[in-house]
Formats: structure tokens, sequence, C-alpha cells
């Protein structure tokens, strides 16, 4: 099986997904995961709310091109839900089957986005040195400059101390 590295990095990352069942009137569940992938195995965690009911989730499963085979299993009411996905860059659709500790099991649609993928296309802020940092390097710069010219002051040692070690050995 050859996978390039665009596809096997897809799955990795924090996901968003929503569930629609074909039940309860197509009730909606809104899944947000932390996933990591080695190897084309997928895992993470993360936590599935309906409505004002929110549970924990932990989620396994395997990568194997654009196919993502996930399942979600839910902690404290047990419910396994068996996703079949295609990726497609940041964004994952398909279908999955969910089963209940007590045996009731029913299907629904899946899709997701990637918000890691999705937050590189971001570009990022330049950096730029805090005030005080300026501030720390003309202290330095001073106190060198003082340093160099203390014959000029009389060969008195022109070295300040602002409490802070610069290791020059004066």
């Amino acid at each position: 099986m050859t996978i390039s590295a665009t596809q096997a990095t897809t799955a990795s990352g924090n996901w968003s997904f929503v569930l629609n069942d074909s039940t309860n009137g197509g009730a909606l569940k809104e899944v947000a995961l932390a996933l990591n992938e080695s190897d084309h195995v997928v895992f993470g965690y993360g936590n599935i709310a309906e409505g004002n009911n929110t549970q924990q989730v932990t989620a396994s499963g395997l990568e194997d091109g654009n196919r993502l085979d996930l399942n979600l299993t839910t902690l404290g009411t047990v419910n396994l839900y068996m996703l079949t996905l295609t990726t497609n860059g940041d964004s994952a659709a398909g279908e999955y089957r969910a089963h209940s500790a007590d045996g009731q099991s029913w299907t629904g649609n899946a899709t997701g986005t990637n918000l890691c993928l999705r937050a590189k296309l971001i570009p990022q802020a330049k950096l730029v040195p805090s005030p005080y940092l300026i501030y720390l390097y003309f202290l330095r710069f001073l106190d060198i400059f003082l340093i160099h010219f203390r014959g000029a002051l009389g060969g008195r040692k022109a070295k300040l101390n602002y409490g802070i070690d610069w290791s020059s050995g004066e």
C-alpha cells in the first residue's frame, strides 16, 4: 500500500464533526476530536454533544489513503459510533452506524472539518521583539559602552548594576 505524505497526515489534528441521525427526527450530534495518526492508525479523544448533553468520547481507527474508518466510544452512557469517511483535504464526509449498550442500533450521515489543516492556510503573524527585550538590549549596550570608556571617567569602574548577570567577566 502506497500513501502520499499529504494523504497520510490528513487524520491528525483537531476535528469538528456533525452526526445526523436517521432516528429521533434527524437529531444532530456535534463531535469535537483531537486525533493523532501513526502508521495509518488513528487515535484520540474529545466530546460529543446532543443538545445540552455532552459526553467524553475516545476515538480509534485506520486511515487508508482518503478513507478514514473511525470508531467513537462514549464514556458514561456507552455508545459506539462506527464512522466510514472519505477525506478530501481538510474535510471528511460519510456514513456511520451506532450501537448502544442496551442493544439499539441506528445509522446516519457524518461530515467533518480538520481545523488544524484549515488553520495552516492562515498566514502567521510576524515576530516582533517585545519592548522589554529592547530595553534589556539597550541597558546591555549602555553597560558595555561605559566599560569601554571607563578610562575617560578617571579610572573608576563604570559598570552599572541592573540586577542582571550579563556574565561579561567585569
